[in-house]
């Protein structure tokens, strides 16, 4: 493609990107509401500190609690770059930046499918994919990590190209360097962003014939330099709160024996005899589910499933070059990871959201994949080839349009994904309606979201037993429980009637949500 047709690319992905980002209202889903208002608390001067505890793990001392323990903070600074340019703490500052990165991501596809062709139709067919991006079409303008890692994955996949392809070691330098770089900020982006490091080490051992050990190792070692150039404001200020360069409570998530554990209270509960207790046949049959829970992910989601076997096939034929290899190995690494080691994350959109970073080399795969085993079954059915691929090609790429404004129109049509945040806004004003003042704290599900929308401190409904709720209520000093639809199974007694411990008072209801007062001595 030429200069010109590219920005006419980025502009037109760019108009339809803004439209679509018309029809959300709010973050409408836990992790892009914790992204935004911590670019609102950065914005502020604030991004120390979380005005809610949403997960236990680190063993917050209070409310408000140190910030970024669990997830990682490149995207509430995209987010907070948004609200400081606009002077605005609004839901379209905070995602203004993630529109113009979503615009970018057919480009960039486009720019890897170069590397395996020159053809027209095959680089349009790419871009096509991209702008109609199956399920991703719902995240990839919201403040959430899917556009940060899909576009840093996709500049990943672009230096490792030129790297497996370049001979001049000048060139080789600054390329090893840019890798460690990106491999850095995926790791800002996701906690599972230091398997791109490893990456980057994979890529230097797939070249070790071209060149001397000592000079591998040189190179490993300046993008190692050049990742902990990237990462070291954080381990530093890990080392100044924390005393380590990661976040207290890092480890445990390894002794999950469900997603609950998540927000298990008291985390110290999460020990390797609590894995063990649950038995080797559960811990088995959940990484076995988990694998093909992800394998599906990868046929549903990143092939939406009509583009799967040609997907798969343009892999095989190129299966021969180093980046195609080292595709499968990282992608197989991650599978690992998110099924053998953290499955419950895994099943629950991790794996999901770390599958951005491979989605561009993907896209750019699939129309390969297609021509090549059409004009096959043409061949062997004795049709045109020409004919058959314009005609089927045509009636696919429709059918991906019109698969992806479906999922997008079942998540946001009829009010469906701002309702929760639409709710809780509501909420916020029944309540101070009713005289609870701003310094009155909470429990409840989705505590980022809650105080999000209602300026009020929380934390989230713990799972467990309601004794360990009442435990952190008394710890945090929460005045009120909120119990809606989504509640976890403890508080079960008090949504469907009312709750019999002495501590909780039933206060009132909105909507489907009912208010409980605590008093705890």
């Amino acid at each position: 493609m030429s200069r010109r047709q590219y920005v006419l690319l980025y502009l037109v992905s760019l108009l339809f990107w803004l439209l679509l980002s018309t029809l959300q209202k709010t973050p409408g889903y836990m992790d892009a509401a914790y992204y935004t208002l911590m670019g609102r608390q950065i914005a502020a001067g604030q991004g120390g500190i979380e005005p809610f505890i949403w997960t236990y793990l680190a063993n917050p001392a209070q409310l408000p609690n140190l910030s970024f323990t669990y997830w990682m903070p490149l995207t509430s600074v995209i987010a907070a770059l948004g609200m400081i340019l606009f002077h605005s703490q609004s839901f379209f500052a905070a995602r203004f930046f993630f529109i113009l990165l979503a615009a970018l991501i057919p480009v960039l596809t486009v720019l890897i499918a170069e590397h395996f062709t020159h053809e027209h139709i095959y680089l349009v067919s790419s871009a096509f994919l991209a702008v109609f991006s199956g399920f991703f079409a719902v995240y990839f303008t919201l403040p959430d990590s899917f556009v940060l890692y899909c576009v840093l994955g996709a500049l990943y996949f672009l230096l490792l190209l030129s790297l497996f392809s370049q001979s001049a070691q000048p060139k080789i330098i600054g390329r090893v360097l840019a890798l460690g770089i990106v491999a850095g900020l995926m790791h800002l982006t996701r906690a599972d962003g230091i398997l791109w490091l490893l990456g980057v080490f994979l890529a230097l051992w797939m070249l070790r014939q071209t060149r001397p050990i000592g000079q591998s190792l040189l190179f490993a070692g300046m993008a190692l330099v050049a990742y902990a150039a990237v990462l070291s404001p954080w381990f530093i200020r890990n080392l100044l709160v924390f005393h380590w360069v990661f976040p207290p409570g890092s480890n445990l998530s390894l002794f999950f024996t469900g997603y609950n554990d998540l927000f298990a209270y008291p985390s110290e509960k999460l020990t390797l005899a609590h894995w063990l207790s649950a038995g080797a046949a559960k811990l088995i049959l959940d990484r076995l589910q988990a694998l093909l829970s992800n394998l599906g992910t990868w046929v549903g989601i990143a092939g939406l499933v009509i583009w799967a076997p040609f997907a798969g096939y343009g892999l095989w034929l190129q299966r021969k070059q180093k980046i195609i290899q080292f595709y499968l190995l990282m992608l197989g690494l991650l599978a690992f990871l998110m099924s053998l080691v953290f499955p419950y994350a895994g099943v629950h959109g991790g794996f999901f959201h770390s599958l951005s970073a491979f989605q561009c080399l993907l896209w750019a795969m699939i129309p390969l994949g297609f021509a090549a085993a059409i004009t096959r079954i043409a061949h062997w059915r004795r049709w045109k080839p020409e004919r058959s691929l314009r005609l089927l090609g045509s009636t696919f790429l429709v059918l991906t349009a019109l698969l992806s404004a479906g999922f997008f129109a079942s998540k946001t049509f009829g009010g469906k994904f701002d309702a929760q945040y639409v709710e809780f806004a509501g909420l916020g004003n029944f309540l101070r309606a009713h005289g609870v003042s701003s310094d009155q704290q909470f429990m409840v599900n989705d505590s980022p979201g809650f105080t999000l929308s209602t300026g009020y401190s929380s934390i989230q409904m713990t799972s467990g037993s309601l004794s360990d709720a009442l435990s952190a209520m008394k710890r945090y000093q929460i005045h009120y429980l909120i119990v809606a639809s989504d509640h976890t199974p403890e508080f079960d007694d008090c949504y469907t009637s009312l709750c019999q411990d002495p501590s909780l008072s039933y206060w009132g209801q909105f909507e489907k949500s009912k208010i409980y007062q605590v008093t705890l001595p």
